[in-house]
């Protein structure tokens, strides 16, 4: 009787053993936040391309049905960037003004050494015609750039370019935004 009670089983994990399982833990963690936080800048980055594409498409398609110029614009405001697609003759105190990324537009910004989109009044612009074709007052190839507003900004940026007087569209990124 008495050796049945000196074999007493314990439940239940000893110190040692959560603490080896507490510091693989730590270091799968420890590799796998920077991954993670890169693939959410990357998505981030995706998300403001395809939200240019749309705005810019929009002005090339008003421009076409109502048979008049639209313009596209670009904007930084309260660190949010945001864009509008106008008649061309809308007041610029009219334009109507939507986050490009919603709940994330805090945390992109406009590349301003790596846009050529033409800049007036703090906004950057681009101009249709009536026939959904470039303005003339526009550079083309024409290009908005957008980039994370921490980590490796060269890299993570990404862009749309207006490539044809007919307003033809290219994706590119990293340094290809860059030239």
């Amino acid at each position: 009787m008495t050796s049945l009670l000196s074999k007493r089983h314990h439940a239940g994990f000893s110190s040692a053993e959560i603490f080896v399982i507490v510091a693989i833990i730590a270091i799968m963690a420890a590799i796998g936040i920077p991954s993670w936080l890169g693939f959410l800048s990357n998505q981030r980055m995706r998300v403001a391309q395809s939200g240019a594409v749309s705005a810019i498409r929009l002005a090339q398609a008003g421009a076409r049905r109502e048979k008049l110029p639209w313009t596209v614009a670009f904007r930084t405001n309260n660190n949010r960037v945001q864009w509008t697609a106008n008649r061309s003759t809308t007041p610029v105190t009219d334009w109507n003004w939507t986050d490009l990324t919603g709940d994330s537009a805090n945390q992109i910004q406009i590349s301003t050494t790596a846009t050529n989109f033409t800049l007036a009044t703090g906004t950057y612009q681009y101009t249709f015609e009536y026939n959904g074709q470039v303005s003339a007052g526009n550079t083309v190839p024409g290009r908005i750039t957008f980039q994370p507003r921490e980590g490796n900004l060269t890299a993570s940026q990404r862009c749309v370019r207006v490539v044809t007087l007919l307003g033809a569209i290219r994706l590119d990124k990293g340094t290809a935004c860059s030239s």
